[in-house]
């Protein structure tokens, strides 16, 4: 008890004078004190991911979810790194096992979705779009891949469904322009998109 009682003074101590190398080192010892592991980790992962080590903040959330495999905030860590590291299985892991909980994360749909759509399934992936909330739907990124997919599904399909939240987006004040993300709406798209279908 006592070692637990000096690690976490001078931890406070280090972090009080910004020294972050030394605190890593002390929360490194720290996580092998039973009982202190997943706090550790957990600490020592969110320091990676603001210093953008993603593969080093990987290795720590796993270990927290070796340990305690329903922490929400490493559950919901590992969907986004999973998506920024491209490890589209790992991402469908736990964003289903987020999903299948109450614990659901921001645009959860759309990395289920975008997950499929890397790994080329595409039907999945669209049943993933049409089930995310009409509030998660107005974004660049989610109507960039529902694009995507609609025509990795059927090149001749109909976007206009799409345009409606452009249009949602536009008026929010958001600069976005219908021809720039839809581009068969004008003759000019129309024929570019069908030049690229038959190979010229």
């Amino acid at each position: 008890m006592q070692t637990k009682e000096q690690i976490q003074q001078v931890k406070k101590l280090l972090t009080n004078q910004n020294r972050k190398e030394e605190t890593i080192l002390l929360l490194d010892v720290q996580s092998k004190i039973p009982g202190m592991e997943v706090v550790s980790w957990d600490e020592l992962s969110t320091y990676f991911l603001e210093k953008q080590d993603y593969e080093k903040a990987y290795f720590y959330l796993e270990k927290i979810l070796e340990i305690n495999p329903y922490h929400k905030n490493a559950r919901a860590s590992m969907v986004l790194l999973a998506h920024d590291l491209e490890k589209w299985d790992d991402l469908l892991m736990f964003a289903m096992n987020l999903n299948s909980t109450d614990d659901k994360i921001p645009d959860l749909n759309y990395y289920i979705a975008k997950a499929y759509y890397e790994k080329r399934n595409y039907s999945e992936a669209l049943e993933w779009i049409r089930k995310s909330p009409e509030s998660e739907r107005e974004t660049l990124a989610f109507i960039e891949l529902w694009k995507k997919i609609l025509l990795s599904v059927n090149p001749n399909s109909d976007l206009h469904p799409i345009l409606t939240y452009i249009k949602k987006m536009q008026a929010k004040g958001i600069q976005i322009k219908e021809e720039d993300v839809l581009p068969t709406l004008n003759p000019s798209g129309k024929k570019t998109i069908e030049d690229i279908k038959v190979g010229r």
